[in-house]
């Protein structure tokens, strides 16, 4: 039985990755350091290494730590406020699975001030029992410890419950947690391997609450569930 469904909030919630990516490019070059788009994605998007860390191994000064977030704020917010919109089908997913009494919780890696503009702008934060994000955390995806802590939170199995990601690093983290993951890339993400996603797809609309339900029938690592699904990853 379906205990809860736990959302990655950037790619998965909106297709925020580019918005993210043309704030700190831009940002990072007030501060003498240049990168490429494709320097960002893969080692922040698909590596997971956290924007601080990546910005002090490049040059940058951990004292300017907090002008950096502000500055990137500065831009990122009316950009999401402008550009970005809900994936198709999350708003109907979320809602069905209020009716079926399921809770959701979102789990991210990014700031709380992100994720509560993100909920605000969306007017999602009903739907979500749990929100966590950077500041409840040690270590940040790949590492699975917003996840176990979210299980914790919802006091829920981890076998009967199912995770929403977009990016390698989120699967990963998810997979560490015990957790089944279903793959949901954007355009941003589509290129990467899912290694370990019991299910990819390419819109939260292929989600319903029977579908997500089904796969915690079988364990996480079950060779039978990995065997079928990827048979129904090539159909889609």
């Amino acid at each position: 039985m379906l205990q809860a469904v736990i959302f990655d909030m950037d790619g998965v919630i909106a297709d925020t990755e580019p918005l993210h990516t043309r704030a700190y490019l831009s940002v990072l070059r007030t501060f003498g350091i240049h990168v490429s788009e494709g320097d960002y994605r893969k080692t922040v998007t698909e590596e997971g290494t956290p924007i601080v860390k990546w910005f002090v191994e490049l040059g940058g000064d951990p004292g300017d730590i907090d002008e950096l977030h502000r500055r990137k704020d500065e831009i990122y917010f009316p950009l999401l406020r402008a550009e970005a919109a809900p994936r198709q089908g999350l708003l109907s997913l979320l809602s069905n699975l209020r009716k079926s009494s399921i809770p959701c919780a979102l789990a991210t890696s990014a700031r709380r001030a992100s994720a509560e503009f993100v909920l605000d702008c969306f007017n999602l934060r009903d739907y979500f029992t749990v929100v966590l994000a950077l500041e409840d955390v040690t270590h940040v995806k790949p590492h699975p410890e917003v996840f176990l802590l979210a299980l914790a939170r919802l006091s829920v199995d981890p076998h009967c419950s199912v995770v929403l990601e977009d990016a390698p690093k989120g699967v990963r983290a998810a997979v560490g947690a015990g957790l089944p993951v279903v793959a949901v890339p954007t355009p941003w993400t589509q290129h990467c391997s899912f290694d370990g996603a019991v299910l990819v797809v390419d819109s939260l609309e292929k989600l319903s609450v029977s579908r997500l339900s089904s796969l915690v029938k079988t364990l996480p690592g079950d060779s039978s569930l990995r065997s079928d699904l990827s048979s129904s990853r090539a159909k889609e």
